[in-house]
């Protein structure tokens, strides 16, 4: 009788939300380890410290680019595209400058005034 409670008990333990979610916790984190200590032991035997231990063979075949005609390719291609940020117009610019230089004449004309004033 006590044996059945006990592995009653047990069962609602092993049962319960916080255990359930606490074994799947613990399930995940050994499978990302095995997973992650997988790819170390894999490829201990190609690369040590950074450097590979093995020759690495090319391919029988290698195709070359023509390096001319891609970059006439990529020049053709980038005229096609149309710029994300247009240049302000200049009429705009030469009137901020040209109110920013009467401003600026504007305050030289008055500084000699203020100055008699604070000298007198």
């Amino acid at each position: 009788m006590v044996k059945k409670e006990y592995i009653e008990k047990f069962k609602d333990f092993l049962t319960s939300s916080k255990v359930l979610k606490a074994l799947y916790l613990f399930a995940f984190t050994v499978i990302l380890t095995i997973i992650i200590a997988s790819q170390n032991f894999l490829f201990q035997s190609i690369v040590e410290n950074g450097i590979s231990k093995k020759d690495i063979i090319a391919q029988k075949t290698l195709s070359v680019e023509d390096v001319k005609r891609t970059e006439l390719h990529k020049r053709e291609v980038a005229q096609k595209v149309e710029p994300i940020l247009v240049p302000a117009e200049d009429d705009f610019i030469k009137s901020n400058l040209e109110i920013l230089q009467n401003s600026v004449v504007q305050i030289r004309k008055r500084q000699p005034q203020q100055m008699k004033n604070y000298v007198s």
